[in-house]
């Protein structure tokens, strides 16, 4: 499912008006974006521009062609970003993605960060398009 530009821009629109709102009401105003690669590093950028665009965004780098059809984040690109978010004072961390179908990516993804990111850090997720079946449920 693609969205035309219009769409996607409304959509960040959306999540963008979200993440300002108090953390009381559901809001979550990110220390950083961490867009997942391909889709989510451009949704990344575009929220961190929306929201003034001082707030930091890194990549995540997938390989979606792993064995098993799991996505593998062992390389040295994401050990350099835990380095980075270890020794930086991130707490609030927003993992981002363009789309998900059936949420093994962010599944993949947020296991990877949970499992080597050891500060205490508050780690959400962000995702423009869900699939109905999607076993995989998103902050943002």
């Amino acid at each position: 499912m693609d969205l035309s530009w219009e769409q996607l821009c409304y959509n960040i629109k959306l999540i963008g008006n979200n993440l300002k709102k108090p953390q009381q009401v559901g809001g979550f105003f990110p220390d950083i974006f961490i867009g997942i690669s391909g889709g989510g590093i451009i949704i990344a950028d575009l929220l961190s521009r929306f929201l003034g665009g001082k707030i930091p965004t890194l990549c995540l780098w997938a390989d979606r062609y792993s064995e098993f059809g799991k996505p593998n984040f062992d390389n040295t690109i994401n050990e350099n970003l835990i380095k980075t978010l270890s020794k930086e004072s991130y707490k609030n961390i927003l993992i981002v993605d363009y789309i998900t179908k059936k949420g093994i990516t962010m599944n993949s993804a947020m296991k990877y960060m949970n499992d080597r990111l050891k500060t205490n850090s508050i780690i959400k997720t962000c995702i423009v398009v869900t699939y109905k079946n999607t076993k995989f449920s998103s902050d943002f």
